[in-house]
């Protein structure tokens, strides 16, 4: 039985307007920016609805959460002001770049990019199967162990498809 439901989504933004834009554009929602600078973008059903708040302060160091979005081309993205921050090598699927103010997220490359681009919310942990099993007890769903990361699928309330606990020992930079 869940003891909570997945409510928002928030990103921190130094310029909700710009970061906005680029992740309605990225993302295929709509920017609407409210009184006060912050603003949300808004999808298919309310819950899609991904707030876009202001911050005093600037990014500093590596972000402890971030996204995976399904794309076409990386260059489309780079267009509306994204950065390659290291380039897709190997088995590994997925490029990481940097949106307009240097938060991270996951690029996966599709000829057929889903209706719904954004695929995961991946969270850095330093021990991703306990932090993993907590949160589905928090949920109320399971939890699938892949080699070295585990996911949760169903969250009640999400709009993503996984909520991923990936391994990243080091303290926050």
């Amino acid at each position: 039985m869940a003891m909570a439901r997945f409510k928002d989504l928030c990103l921190d933004a130094g310029d909700p307007a710009r970061l906005g834009a680029f992740w309605a554009s990225a993302l295929g929602r709509t920017w609407e920016a409210q009184e006060g600078g912050d603003g949300l973008l808004t999808g298919p059903a309310p819950q899609h609805t991904i707030w876009v708040n202001r911050v005093p302060e600037a990014k500093t160091v590596k972000h402890r959460v971030h996204l995976d979005i399904y794309t076409r081309d990386l260059a489309d993205l780079q267009a509306l002001g994204a950065t390659i921050v290291e380039p897709r090598h190997g088995t590994r699927t997925w490029t990481v770049m940097a949106d307009p103010e240097g938060g991270e997220f996951c690029a996966f490359l599709r000829e057929e990019v889903p209706a719904e681009r954004l695929h995961g919310l991946v969270v850095d942990s330093a021990d991703p199967q306990a932090q993993a099993r907590w949160w589905a007890g928090v949920y109320g769903t399971g939890v699938t162990e892949n080699d070295g990361w585990c996911t949760l699928e169903g969250v009640p309330g999400m709009p993503i498809l996984t909520m991923d606990f990936v391994r990243y020992p080091s303290r926050r930079r």
